[in-house]
């Protein structure tokens, strides 16, 4: 049952990463107002962590990397966290998203992320 889930959620993780590295390098824009003032270079992190998120996507996907890539995705999405701190302390409409419950929320929700990721290892 344990390899089933963990493969179940190889699977979901990996699409989540997919998609959403290939958001960011479609649709760039999409993500400037959501950067912290203080970050640099704003489009240039967008488009590096959209090439992030593809590649740990990859590494997750196969067994020969995946603990290396579930590690350093795990790291990622905590390195992420300030910016949906940002987000949540501004209340800035993300995604159609406007609740402050609902942008809190996301924020926790990165723990749920965190722990997807490191439990692929």
């Amino acid at each position: 049952m344990l390899k089933k889930y963990k493969t179940l959620l190889k699977y979901i993780l990996c699409a989540f990463l997919l998609f959403a590295g290939t958001y960011h390098l479609v649709n760039p824009q999409a993500f400037m107002f959501l950067m912290p003032p203080y970050f640099p270079m704003h489009l240039e992190i967008i488009l590096f962590t959209g090439v992030l998120e593809i590649i740990f996507a990859l590494g997750i996907l196969f067994e020969r990397t995946r603990n290396l890539f579930a590690v350093l995705t795990a790291l990622y999405f905590i390195a992420i966290i300030p910016a949906h701190l940002h987000v949540a302390m501004n209340n800035i409409s993300m995604l159609g998203i406007t609740s402050p419950f609902l942008l809190w929320g996301r924020v926790l929700f990165q723990l749920v992320f965190i722990r997807c990721a490191w439990s692929l290892r």
